[in-house]
């Protein structure tokens, strides 16, 4: 994969960079003093995690629709590709869900430095509180060198992926997968409990394993709640 570096005179600095969802290419772009130069440089990784179309299903007006598919972690986009070769991406809508390669793609609302934003994540459990993994890539530029003694730093496509912790009905919030985050958001009537499980089960909670255990416990109490209101 290539991206085209132009270096632009008079000191003009180019603060953006284009880059194109399905070609993959980009421009990055520095300051320059001499000369106009133009070349091609490699970009590391790829804004796919697995670039491979996989056979895959989504359910559209209530009718399951199976197609070749993959996700685009840069753009945040599914691609999808039908038996005629024609490509095309999923419309983002929170009726639809796209299933492939052992994973469930959904659309959320979510919190991001303060914005609402809208995109794809990966439930990992169902339930009061849901454990989202949120599948990303951003596009780094490259770096020029300050001096001729320094590496030259290329155009990378950088993983960025991260979890997210869904309480009721409010936005998911990103998270670091530790006792003192997870245990935050699970701070109610049943906190003792909470804390004991932890303990009993020497739960240091910085996998998705042991968050997902304590979770599981923590939404069937929420559960066992919901029925006893039901029924008194």
């Amino acid at each position: 994969m290539k991206a085209i570096l132009i270096l632009l005179i008079l000191s003009v600095s180019v603060s953006s960079a284009q880059i194109s969802e399905l070609s993959r290419r980009a421009v990055p772009s520095y300051e320059s003093q001499v000369g106009i130069v133009i070349e091609e440089v490699p970009i590391e990784g790829s804004p796919y995690f697995t670039e491979l179309y996989v056979a895959g299903n989504t359910f559209v007006n209530g009718r399951n629709v199976r197609l070749l598919m993959r996700y685009n972690a840069f753009s945040d986009q599914i691609e999808m590709k039908d038996k005629y070769q024609k490509t095309f991406n999923l419309l983002k809508r929170k009726d639809l869900e796209a299933h492939f390669g052992g994973k469930t793609y959904r659309i959320m609302d979510y919190v991001e430095n303060g914005k609402e934003k809208q995109g794809y994540f990966n439930p990992l459990n169902e339930g009061y509180v849901t454990l989202f993994y949120k599948p990303k890539k951003i596009f780094v530029q490259a770096e020029k060198p300050e001096t001729g003694y320094e590496d030259y730093s290329p155009p990378t496509y950088k993983d960025v992926s991260s979890h997210y912790l869904k309480v009721g009905s409010q936005k998911a919030v990103e998270i670091t997968l530790n006792k003192r985050q997870v245990l935050k958001y699970l701070r109610d009537e049943h906190f003792s409990e909470v804390k004991q499980f932890v303990s009993d089960n020497d739960l240091k909670l910085k996998t998705e394993e042991e968050v997902l255990q304590l979770l599981n416990f923590y939404n069937s109490i929420k559960a066992a709640d919901k029925t006893q209101e039901v029924n008194s």
